[in-house]
């Protein structure tokens, strides 16, 4: 695997750290866990959050290592399931990258048994379909 990528280990680990964040900051709330495979349609609708300070330099000079290291590479996304909403919790790059050569790719899933508002949801910037037009895709093709 290229350097600097997250592992598919790395990433189940990340996934089971934030259902026993979620369960312990909600205890009222139960958490089930779902693999699921999403289409670009799907990935377009996906919320996208605030993924921290990077320059867009970086962020597509990462999306490329990642295009560079396909089809090996294959390291789900991790979503919390809201109603008909999905919040993207990790795997910013590989979504962007996902939704701009439309492409499927693999989530956990993180799913609450109540409709309950969570802190993460005031970091979302909007859908990536709008946050990232088609008209921008040719940067990775």
């Amino acid at each position: 695997m290229p350097y600097g990528l997250i592992s598919m280990h790395d990433e189940m680990r990340l996934f089971a750290r934030l259902m026993d964040f979620y369960s312990g900051l909600y205890p009222k709330v139960k958490f089930t866990k779902k693999e699921k495979t999403l289409c670009p349609n799907e990935i377009g609708k996906i919320h996208y959050t605030y993924a921290g300070q990077e320059t867009e330099d970086r962020a597509i000079e990462k999306m490329n290592e990642i295009k560079n290291a396909l089809p090996k590479y294959s390291v789900p996304i991790i979503l919390l399931k809201k109603k008909k909403q999905n919040i993207l919790l990790d795997g910013h790059r590989r979504v962007r990258l996902a939704w701009k050569r439309k492409m499927k790719w693999n989530a956990l899933v993180i799913i609450p048994n109540k409709d309950i508002k969570f802190g993460v949801e005031d970091t979302i910037i909007g859908k990536i379909k709008d946050i990232y037009p088609a008209r921008i895709r040719k940067l990775l093709e």
